[in-house]
């Protein structure tokens, strides 16, 4: 048996003997199907949100340089949008 057989050997029952420890301090190594699908609803929550947050800021920014520029556009009702 070489040597690196033999250094592998030991790892792996080293690792089958750590495993549980692993998996008790740093959680499962796969996630079921059930978080997975909860992680996905929230990342898709939090991307809908951002994208949302981001076109408003733009739309906002953007009527306030249309009323800024246009001088016809200078009311008193535009000036509260």
């Amino acid at each position: 048996m070489s040597i690196w057989r033999l250094v592998v050997l030991v790892w792996s029952r080293k690792m089958v003997f750590l495993s549980p420890l692993f998996k008790t301090h740093l959680g499962a190594r796969y996630r079921s199907l059930a978080e997975s699908l909860a992680l996905s609803v929230i990342y898709a929550v939090i991307l809908i949100t951002g994208v949302v947050l981001v076109t408003g800021v733009v739309g906002n920014l953007a009527t306030c340089v249309v009323i800024v520029w246009n001088t016809h556009m200078h009311t008193a009702t535009n000036y509260y949008l």
